[in-house]
């Protein structure tokens, strides 16, 4: 009865969906909403019980710089290169949701044997390259779960009101969030190593395992009927039921045999904007994790920060995403994606350069004010339009090729800012990124339509914001416009 209630929040989204749109009806639909939503909760509580903390935690084992670059860079590695087969696999199958329960199963797992490592493992070597094995293992999970997690969400979710639900989900899921990186943070201040790091890993495999059993009554809508992208020509309809594949309901091909999804000829074809969207995401992300696995090192060992500060840092970071997420979920849904995507980039760009002049650790809680109101816009902005680039047929193979290239981006760059980091220090390389970041997303912007004195205000201030906006150019009636 009390999930009937709760799932009353959720009617409006659920009865968007115009009559028969969805088979299943907007009451289970509204269920699945909320299950959905309580899953993403539960899994961001277990993820801040722990994630921030493994470099630290490699810190405190004896872990130099480059070894910290590697916990970033390997998970990334698997974690993005391996989801093309799996998502080929999903699109065989025709369903998503046992493969994102399986892979989430993995991922939650980890944090047990992480928790225990320095009780079993005494050598300083040994225990970093078990440390290293199970982030792996960790990436493996992830590339499982992501493909099929992001088609099915594109099933549940209509692009007329997903900004708003994914900003209202985010919202309650930054909260528990926030929560769960101070207490770890308090426990670890607390208790030091091993054992406060032991207690935090091992409340997010509790947690972990709760979130994994709210996946199970979430309904997986009925497959796809085989309709392709608009920009792709068909010559027979399928009949219903029928497995979508590119040439045609009535052929299959072997499994792996387009292993890559085709090229930038058939991306552009198949899927307009998707191939300018996946390269300017790689420079960005490059950009991005360049210095990403510096920033705790340079924390701990230039600012003198301590563990418990780094936790409240974090949680400045959940504080301003959560007051940002319905605001930015509503401005998505009313201008698109890309413009949100800009603005928001902007802030996010500069904070590798705060991060290179400030004098004393407290300056990162003020950084990370700035910086969870930016990458709420983008991250939500970013998820979103990935959504809207991909054709609904193929979706868990485009995610997948979109996710190798911003993954090979994630795991190269932060093994390259490693090593920048031995020869020049962490300062420069935070700048450089700074630079590369803002270069990206102007790059971004060019290919999006988007040139900055081409800006114009629709609407006058939105909603007292001020935000510049320009069409949305994935929106059907913007597309179908010849760009200037």
């Amino acid at each position: 009865m009390g999930g009937l209630v709760l799932a009353k929040g959720f009617w409006p989204f659920a009865g968007s969906f115009r009559r028969g749109h969805r088979p299943e009806g907007p009451r289970r639909l509204a269920r699945s909403l909320l299950y959905s939503t309580a899953e993403g909760t539960l899994a961001a509580a277990s993820e801040n019980f722990a994630i921030n903390y493994v470099p630290l935690f490699a810190v405190a084992a004896g872990a130099s710089a480059l070894h910290v670059s590697l916990l970033t860079a390997i998970p990334n590695l698997l974690a993005n290169a391996l989801q093309i087969p799996f998502g080929r696999l999903a699109e065989r199958k025709g369903r998503n949701k046992p493969l994102w329960l399986l892979g989430n199963s993995v991922v939650r797992w980890v944090w047990l044997p992480m928790a225990l490592l320095p009780w079993f493992i005494h050598d300083r070597q040994q225990l970093i390259l078990a440390l290293l094995l199970l982030t792996g293992l960790r990436g493996l999970g992830m590339a499982v779960a992501v493909p099929a997690w992001t088609a099915l969400m594109a099933d549940l979710t209509h692009r007329s009101w997903r900004g708003s639900y994914f900003g209202m989900r985010n919202l309650l899921a930054n909260g528990v969030a926030l929560a769960a990186s101070v207490v770890a943070g308090f426990l670890i201040e607390a208790m030091g190593y091993p054992e406060g790091y032991a207690l935090a890993f091992g409340a997010a495999w509790l947690v972990g395992l709760a979130s994994l059993v709210v996946i199970l009554p979430i309904h997986e809508p009925r497959q796809r009927s085989a309709a392709p992208s608009a920009a792709r020509p068909r010559t027979e309809a399928a009949p219903a039921g029928a497995a979508a594949t590119p040439e045609g309901p009535s052929r299959r091909r072997p499994f792996g045999s387009d292993w890559l999804v085709g090229g930038p000829a058939q991306w552009r074809r198949e899927a307009p904007g998707f191939y300018e969207y996946a390269v300017s995401a790689f420079l960005w992300t490059a950009a991005v994790n360049l210095p990403a696995a510096l920033f705790p090192v340079h924390f701990t060992e230039a600012l003198h920060g301590t563990p418990e500060l780094w936790g409240i840092a974090n949680g400045a970071t959940f504080l301003t995403t959560i007051l940002g997420q319905r605001q930015w979920g509503r401005l998505c849904d009313r201008v698109g994606q890309r413009p949100v995507m800009i603005w928001s980039g902007i802030g996010a760009a500069l904070l590798p350069l705060w991060w290179a002049v400030i004098p004393s650790p407290g300056w990162v809680v003020a950084i990370n004010l700035l910086g969870g109101i930016a990458w709420a816009g983008y991250n939500l902005a970013a998820f979103n339009l990935v959504l809207e680039v991909t054709p609904d047929s193929r979706r868990p193979s485009y995610v997948a090729v979109f996710n190798l290239g911003v993954g090979i981006a994630a795991s190269a760059a932060p093994i390259l800012g490693g090593v920048m980091a031995e020869w020049m220090g962490t300062v420069p390389v935070m700048a450089i990124s700074g630079l590369l970041r803002l270069g990206a997303l102007a790059l971004f912007a060019h290919w999006s339509g988007l040139r900055w004195r081409r800006v114009a205000w629709r609407r006058g201030r939105l909603g007292g914001l001020g935000v510049p906006v320009s069409p949305d150019t994935t929106r059907p009636e913007v597309r179908s416009q010849p760009r200037p």
